[in-house]
């Protein structure tokens, strides 16, 4: 009888596996993009907005760090549906998505959050930078519709926080009303409040 050491080795290919658990990671951050941006626009959905509009008036709350948030609204835009078609339409709601992403600071937050309904997050922003700031935005976003030939102009509603609105909801429907002060007063204008 032979008396010895003997090693015994197992091995399994594991790289199926690890492709397998590559691809599922994969689409799981596919999926998240998914969930937080409009499909359409490719800019922040509501729901990627209110999480950071919430982020915003936890700062403000805790830090005194004011914010401003734009509501817009584009004027006559049903007309372009009627009259050219849904695909003319979002052409249109296209445009403002890639004009909002390439005129906003490296920090600003765009998002579609509705319809033709679109906001803007401005953080560290007080009255006085937007009042600069909002001329050139709305100039930006009527050129573009200007080189297209679609008739679209915009109704902003401006409001810069220096006080906790406390609920996402608050301050959204804050700048909604400052959003229709705008409409109500003629289209193609921004209305602008601070909120104290």
């Amino acid at each position: 009888m032979a008396c010895g050491s003997y090693t015994l080795a197992i091995c399994q290919d594991v790289s199926e596996q690890r492709y397998l658990v590559t691809g599922l990671r994969n689409e799981l951050d596919q999926e998240r993009l998914l969930a937080r941006t409009d499909p359409l626009t490719s800019i922040a959905n509501i729901r990627s907005f209110r999480a950071e509009l919430e982020r915003s008036i936890e700062r403000l709350s805790r830090y005194g760090r004011h914010f401003t948030l734009i509501s817009i609204d584009l004027d006559n835009f049903k007309p372009i549906n009627d009259d050219y078609g849904h695909a003319e339409g979002d052409k249109v709601l296209i445009d403002v998505g890639d004009t909002l992403k390439s005129g906003l600071r490296s920090g600003d937050f765009p998002a579609r959050i509705g319809g033709d309904e679109f906001a803007v997050l401005l953080p560290d922003t007080d009255f006085d930078a937007a009042r600069i700031f909002i001329p050139r935005l709305v100039e930006t976003l009527e050129n573009k519709m200007k080189k297209n030939d679609w008739p679209v102009t915009f109704s902003l509603g401006v409001v810069t926080f220096n006080e906790t609105p406390g609920r996402v909801d608050k301050a959204l429907m804050v700048a909604d009303e400052t959003m229709y002060l705008a409409k109500r007063s003629g289209k193609n204008r921004a209305a602008m409040r601070t909120f104290q």
